[in-house]
């Protein structure tokens, strides 16, 4: 469901090694349930996690899914609460500032924004395909600036996304590039 990397990891691994967080993500998004949680097309569990098993029962519990929409209903928004009932702590590295939209905003429909401002390694395929607020010409300029092989890629992928469940999904790129 990701490009990368649009730059480099080591920037965001760093930033993120400075706060106190048990897991983190790029980005939390408030925009389906309101509350607050991690996007799951990017994930990081720090060892007391894993250790504890919390991600393993939190997985048992959970019935298959089939599409997009019930891997985000069923896991993605559930995960981040069933972490924080355990007491672990989460973060996203990008904290954007969107008062108005604090309530029910999705930061990836900005990847221009993420990106540029945030610093973002990562670019939702979302993106290239109109899901976006923002035009994919400009991004895939951006991109081809800061990474011309991904951005190559990226031309010869976009174009033949199909709408899929998200476990049928196969990468068709070429060697040396993977989706994350």
């Amino acid at each position: 469901s990701c490009y990368a990397p649009v730059r480099p990891f080591p920037g965001m691994f760093r930033a993120m090694e400075k706060r106190r967080a048990d897991f983190w993500g790029l980005t939390f998004n408030r925009q389906r349930s309101g509350t607050p949680h991690l996007q799951s097309f990017f994930l990081v569990f720090r060892r007391p996690v894993l250790d504890a098993g919390a991600l393993e029962s939190f997985f048992a519990e959970r019935p298959e899914h089939a599409t997009r929409s019930e891997a985000i209903d069923r896991f993605e928004i559930q995960l981040t609460a069933h972490l924080r009932r355990r007491g672990f702590v989460p973060d996203a590295f990008v904290r954007p500032c969107f008062p108005r939209l604090r309530h029910k905003f999705n930061p990836t429909t900005r990847p221009l924004d993420l990106i540029r401002r945030y610093k973002s390694p990562l670019v939702k395929a979302k993106a290239f395909t109109g899901e976006s607020s923002q035009a994919p010409e400009r991004l895939l300029d951006l991109v081809e600036r800061l990474n011309p092989d991904l951005a190559t890629a990226i031309r010869l992928e976009a174009p033949s996304r199909p709408a899929q469940p998200v476990s049928t999904l196969e990468p068709r790129l070429p060697a040396g590039m993977r989706p994350c």
